[in-house]
């Protein structure tokens, strides 16, 4: 297995600053891992329970306020990477200890059903692979769960590796109900690290401690690394190519801070970078890297410095500057578009008003024009009533005459009777 997959995004002096960290603050078996739960609660378990996350370890070099973290002069993608690289030597130095604690969702679903979290394809392969053959002479190192979303579970861890222990915790919790869980879906592609078996796994921790180890003594290594890596390294460290030597395919710069020199071969077959570092010995070194480096160390003080190279500071500088630019050119676009925002509504309710003023105008001319002709309808009304009137009194009068003249007739004839009898 390519150690570029993942170590291969930060170089060998960024290697050691976070294992360095990691030895002087951290106790191997009391770490802990998080996968599904909130980083805040994993924090938070941590601290009240004497422990440490990868965060916590880290301290400064994770603390993006504090200027020796290395997001000043990563960018996002660069930054993504050296977590992770963070991350597999956080897990590295968790199996120099006794157990380590994984923080997740309660039963029955603990982990992601497809697989795809950090934890089971970064993390957890190394540790099974790393520990696998260490706990067949100790029998010692555990992997255990713990559930801090269950308030009354949160002090209780089980085993989960070598032997699951899940039913204990079933047994002594068994009304707590299946939580509702979003899981996150990850591209891994070429880099995921459960498509490796173990013995390369634990191959290549062997390799990194081997390599973490005599850097820290002062010996040449060689660390395998991007060429964008290796080039942003140099401008960082202050490093200025004096010789390229076309025979070997090698070139060798030198630290205008420290005055060491660096010997670097390239390769060009696996289009990558081996850098070779000595802390002024040469004792590492081939016959005719030793020439070379003799000549440099001898001539390279009497030459004056005719290339002048950004240093690290200059560098965060510049890189300060043009976030702020950024900043004031985003906040910029975002005042404008707000601006854009607030006339659209301006017009829109201008709009609305002249609309409203319309219908308003069209509603008083219509009531108008009724009014008007109610005005006009009432005389023709009045006229109407008044014949009507007229006709009633005068049919009433024909009636009534009528009914008189039948009462007389029959008068009449009563009294012609009467006077027959």
């Amino acid at each position: 297995m390519d150690v570029d997959k993942w170590l291969g995004s930060i170089t060998l002096y960024e290697a050691s600053q976070i294992w360095a960290r990691f030895n002087s603050c951290c106790d191997a078996s009391r770490l802990v891992l998080w996968s599904g739960i909130p980083f805040a609660r994993a924090e938070r378990w941590a601290r009240q329970h004497g422990r440490q996350t990868l965060t916590q370890a880290m301290g400064p070099l994770m603390d993006k306020s504090d200027p020796r973290c290395r997001v000043h002069c990563k960018t996002a993608n660069q930054w993504r990477r050296y977590v992770h690289a963070a991350s597999i030597l956080f897990t590295l130095y968790v199996s120099g200890g006794d157990e380590v604690v994984v923080l997740t969702p309660h039963p029955p679903q603990r982990l992601n059903p497809h697989r795809e979290s950090y934890y089971q394809n970064i993390e957890e392969p190394w540790l099974k692979a790393c520990c696998c053959a260490e706990e067949e002479e100790t029998g010692t190192f555990q992997i255990r769960f713990a559930h801090p979303r269950v308030e009354e579970a949160q002090d209780y861890i089980y085993e989960y590796w070598p032997v699951d222990r899940v039913s204990a915790w079933t047994a002594r919790y068994p009304n707590v109900p299946a939580a509702q869980q979003r899981w996150e879906h990850h591209c891994w592609g070429s880099q995921r690290m459960s498509a490796y078996g173990p013995e390369d796994l634990r191959r290549e921790r062997s390799a990194v401690l081997e390599k973490l180890h005599l850097y820290r003594t002062g010996a040449s290594v060689y660390w395998v690394a991007t060429p964008r890596v290796v080039a942003d390294f140099d401008n960082q460290q202050g490093f200025a190519r004096e010789k390229k030597a076309t025979a070997n395919n090698t070139e060798i710069v030198r630290s205008k801070t420290t005055g060491h020199a660096v010997i670097r071969s390239r390769s060009i077959q696996q289009n990558a970078t081996a850098v070779r570092t000595t802390s002024g010995t040469t004792q590492s070194l081939t016959s005719a890297e030793t020439a070379t480096l003799k000549q440099i160390q001898t001539k390279g003080k009497k030459q004056p410095q005719q290339q002048h190279e950004e240093t690290l500071d200059e560098q965060r500088r510049r890189k300060a500057r043009e976030k702020r630019a950024r900043n004031a050119s985003r906040k910029q676009i975002k005042r404008d578009a707000e601006k854009q925002q607030q006339q659209q509504h301006k017009d829109k309710k201008e709009s609305r008003a002249e609309r409203s003023n319309m219908i308003d105008a069209r509603r008083v001319q219509k009531d108008r024009k009724g009014d008007a002709a109610v005005v006009e309808a009432a005389p023709r009304r009045m006229v109407t009533r008044s014949q009507t009137a007229a006709k009633r009194n005068e049919a009433c009068q024909v009636r009534w005459l009528g009914k008189c003249i039948n009462a007389a007739e029959r008068k009449e004839k009563e009294e012609k009777k009467g006077q027959k009898e």
